[in-house]
């Protein structure tokens, strides 16, 4: 007898009883369930894959004809193309759009147009050859691709598949019950290869063949024409008296449509790349501006009295701009194609006899060529007057000045050229101008002095947004389209319109080794001016030939020039032409002034104080070791000084890495610290940082110091020679670390510490000092006293000074600083506050008490308003031990962004550079 089991909502009959017991079913039963699931994911999956290819296929089809879309023909005509050129084989590609098509929308209806299309896709996709591929752009504009043609005798097989295709219209269609309407084909043909190879210009030049075959339907012998047969001249006189007459006749018509051709010439305009990205150069002002110049423009070619000689003259003026502009000559022919388009469209729809349309298109035609040839023959001069400069002959100049001086000249001769800037680093951080040249150059170079808005290297400056300062420091070439669109630029804004500049293009002239020896600006007058491919290439050859013309100057003229500028500087040492100044270096946490470094300056003759980065490298090693002796020596007799008024502070001064080889420089040291009457111990000498220090002659120098008693420095530690075997090796006291580390404090804030921390550990294993350098603001002071750094110097505390200030400036100081000295261990910026919790996920002793009253980073936290707010608990977690590496990790991470965010809005706001905080 049979029995029946029920197994997870299905039945299984068993001609035995008692087969399975409860256990065997209720296993049975989940194995149903599990194959239940799993047949309902793969019918899921099916599901899904179905839905998504018939996703992809609607994408790619017409929703009114069912033909392929514009998509469709984007992915298909690349691999045809690539199919012709693997078989060579032909390939055309035939633009074809309906003539009368508008009449049946606006007599009939919308609805009865799409039943024509509708109607009419069927019967081209009939009608299509098997080589062939119809699809529908939109409208009434439909692509044809006939595929496998003879490569040597195409036209035969693209008359007879037309022919066919012609078919699909010369049956009337139905649009309603009792109403048929007729419509008519034009088509325009492009041959791959012959007329392009491209899938863009293919496209673009059967484009062209169809319209000029419209202007040409009530005579043309055929449906559709080559883009060969459009090429075709014609002798009919576009200025005749005939021609004006007639010109004169339509004036009015002409005078309406010219409205609504300018919208639809710019719409069409902006879905080509290149011209949209022209267009957006310009500000909606200028874009408004351009809109009316160009119905201007309309108007002078199509009016009766506009001559050839006329039109000639404007297009010239013209192809100047729109090549200074970035439109090269292929944007140009675009633009030209989408001018006759529209005009033809307007005036197809407009009540004029058909003979008199064919005549204005052809007048219409003849005119803009003319005007199109002459703008591309202008176009092409100024590329050749650009792209010559590169080739032209080098200075004969033997010096850098006149050589720069002669370039610069030439270049603010070309068109379009406002100015051209030839920079270079000053000491206090700004962007010099040394030479210039062009018809606004001077002054606007007086105007950016007059509103202290001189470009510089701060990168946390608005004023280092500057093109001219994005080059120096990247040493890549840099340009700005449009200065009045450049929100990094603001500060600029109203000087450059001023003076007419629209763009700009930044050169940074590289030496051998790869630092920035100049930078060269060009103000452009036109927006847009340096962004072409053509310019891209000028600008690539410009920055090559200067740069050449750097190093042939300096290899021929270093000697010579050395020697003449040595002699000068002699005679200024010599003279009292040396001025020293002094930048403290100050203990930070008591405010005492630890020590005075001597720089050197020059008083030239016309009593301009030079910088040591234009004179020291034009020193020979014996005028480096006198500039060592006098600048000690001035630097003692001003020790004493102070002495006299009750500063008792220590000396630091540079010296040369080449007056180590000097056998008797310990000596000459020794007299001049016992001629003044100064302790050896107070004379700190710095070290620059080089890889070569630690020759066997130069570490013997320094022992000889060290007996002296005179303490050794390594300077500008972090710079990129050092090596902690060599700290180790030479007996230094003073360690200074380099500015540069600090100088991207801001944007990678972690890394800065970690490096500064690991420094000062450092100096602490070899029982050295250690001095930071770059402490340029309030935050980056207090952020080291966080990190434990005793001794700092920069901008932020004090500017290089001349030593009669000294006394006073350290007097005032002291009083400022007693003000603040009973909150210098409380947290005053995101900065400090970062480097504060920083040092507790590092393994710092932390200063709390487990109180958040005891907790000065949850005083400063009060003071931003943020008790109960994001950050607060994590710091309670992190002050009562509660999983301290998590909460301390996202505290550092809200700090990082904090001061980044910061950093980016006070770079686009406007304020006076410090310049640069080194005090070299």
């Amino acid at each position: 007898m049979a029995r029946r089991y029920a197994l997870g909502g299905d039945e299984l009959y068993l001609p035995y009883v008692n087969v399975f017991d409860a256990e065997s079913i209720t296993l049975c039963e989940r194995i149903a369930g599990f194959l239940g699931l799993d047949l309902e994911r793969m019918d899921i999956h099916y599901r899904l894959e179905t839905l998504q290819k018939e996703e992809a296929r609607r994408a790619r089809e017409d929703s009114l004809t069912g033909l392929p879309n514009r998509l469709a023909l984007s992915e298909f005509l690349p691999g045809a193309l690539a199919r012709a050129a693997v078989r060579g084989k032909a390939l055309a590609v035939c633009m074809m759009d309906l003539d009368g098509f508008k009449s049946v929308n606006d007599v009939h209806g919308h609805a009865a147009g799409d039943i024509l299309l509708k109607e009419l896709g069927r019967r081209l996709r009939n009608e299509l050859p098997a080589n062939g591929y119809v699809v529908r752009l939109g409208g009434d504009e439909f692509v044809v691709v006939l595929e496998g043609l003879d490569a040597r005798q195409p036209v035969p097989q693209i008359t007879k598949s037309l022919d066919r295709l012609h078919k699909a219209v010369e049956v009337p269609f139905s649009v309603r019950t009792d109403i048929s309407v007729a419509v008519a084909m034009t088509m325009g043909v492009a041959l791959y290869p012959s007329d392009g190879e491209k899938t863009r210009l293919l496209l673009r030049r059967a484009d062209e063949a169809m319209y000029q075959a419209k202007q040409t339907r009530a005579t043309r012998s055929r449906w559709w024409r080559m883009v060969e047969d459009a090429s075709e001249t014609t002798h009919f006189d576009a200025y005749s008296p005939e021609a004006s007459a007639l010109m004169s006749r339509v004036a009015d018509v002409l005078g309406r449509i010219r409205s609504d051709f300018i919208d639809r010439f710019y719409a069409g305009l902006k879905e080509v790349n290149d011209s949209a990205q022209v267009l957006s150069t310009l500000t909606p002002a200028e874009q408004q501006r351009l809109k009316i110049v160009q119905a201007e423009h309309i108007d002078f070619l199509l009016t009766a009295k506009t001559t050839q000689a006329d039109v000639l003259q404007t297009a010239e003026r013209l192809g100047v701009v729109h090549a200074l502009c970035g439109v090269d000559p292929l944007q140009l022919t675009e633009a030209y194609s989408i001018y006759l388009r529209r005009l033809i469209d307007l005036l197809e729809n407009t009540i004029i006899r058909n003979d008199e349309r064919h005549r204005i298109l052809l007048i219409a035609e003849i005119r803009i060529q003319d005007d199109r040839r002459a703008q591309l023959r202008a176009s092409q001069g100024v590329q050749r007057t650009y792209l010559s400069r590169l080739s032209a002959p080098r200075p004969a100049a033997r010096t850098w000045g006149l050589a720069s001086a002669l370039e610069v000249d030439a270049l603010a001769s070309l068109p379009g050229v406002r100015g051209v800037l030839l920079n270079r680093l000053g000491c206090d951080g700004e962007l010099e101008v040394v030479c210039c040249a062009g018809v606004v150059a001077q002054a606007f170079t007086q105007a950016l002095k007059q509103a202290d808005v001189q470009p510089c290297v701060d990168v946390f400056s608005p004023l280092g947004q500057t093109i001219t300062a994005k080059a120096w420091r990247t040493r890549e070439r840099q340009s700005c389209a449009s200065y009045a669109l450049d929100p990094q630029t603001q500060v600029w804004h109203e000087i450059a319109e001023k003076f007419g500049v629209r763009s700009v293009l930044s050169l940074p002239l590289r030496q051998p080794g790869g630092q920035t020896a100049a930078a060269l600006t060009v103000l452009g007058a036109y927006p847009n001016q340096f962004e072409s491919l053509l310019m891209q290439q000028f600008a690539s050859g410009l920055q090559q030939r200067w740069e050449q013309l750097w190093q042939r100057s300096h290899s021929r003229e270093t000697q010579e020039v050395t020697d003449l500028r040595s002699r000068k500087l002699r005679d200024r040492l010599f003279s009292g032409g040396l001025v020293m100044y002094f930048q403290p270096v100050m203990d930070l946490n008591s405010g005492r002034l630890f020590k005075a470094e001597a720089l050197a300056r020059l008083r030239d003759v016309d009593g301009e104080i030079v910088p040591p980065g234009v004179f020291l490298p034009l020193l020979g090693q014996d005028e480096m070791d006198r500039l060592f002796h006098m600048g000690l020596e001035e630097g003692l007799k001003w020790l004493r000084r102070w002495d006299a008024q009750g500063l008792v502070i220590g000396l630091s001064v540079n010296m040369p890495t080449t007056y180590l080889h000097n056998a008797r420089g310990p000596a000459q040291v020794d007299a001049l610290l016992k001629r003044h009457g100064v302790a050896p111990q107070r004379l700190t000498v710095e070290v620059l940082e080089t890889h070569e220090i630690d020759t066997a002659a130069q570490n013997e120098a320094i022992q000889r110091f060290k007996a002296m008693g005179v303490r050794m420095a390594i300077d500008d530690l972090g710079s990129g020679h050092s090596s902690l075997l060599r700290l180790s090796s030479l007996p230094f006291d003073v360690i200074k670390v380099d500015q540069g580390l600090l100088r991207h404090i801001r944007s990678m804030p972690l890394q800065i510490f970690s490096v500064v921390r690991s420094l000062l550990d450092i100096g602490a294993d070899f029982h050295d000092v250690v001095v930071v350098e770059g402490l340029e603001t309030e935050d980056i002071i207090d952020a080291m006293r966080q990190l434990g750094c005793q001794y700092g110097q920069g901008f932020g505390l004090a500017r290089p000074m001349a030593p009669e200030g000294l006394f006073d400036w350290y007097t005032q100081f002291q009083v400022d600083f007693k003000k603040q000295s009973s909150s210098l261990n409380e947290i005053h910026s995101d900065l400090a506050a970062l480097a504060f919790v920083w040092l507790i996920q590092r393994g710092g002793q932390y200063r709390g008490s487990g109180n958040m009253d005891d907790c000065v980073m949850a005083r400063w936290l009060l003071t931003l308003g943020e008790e109960g707010q994001e950050a607060w608990p994590w710091l309670e977690n992190l002050c009562y031990s509660r999983d301290a590496a998590e909460n301390a990790r996202l505290l550092l991470d809200w700090l990082v962004e904090r001061i980044r965010a910061a950093a980016k809005r006070k770079a686009v706001l406007p304020h006076k550079p410090e310049g640069n905080r080194n005090g070299s």
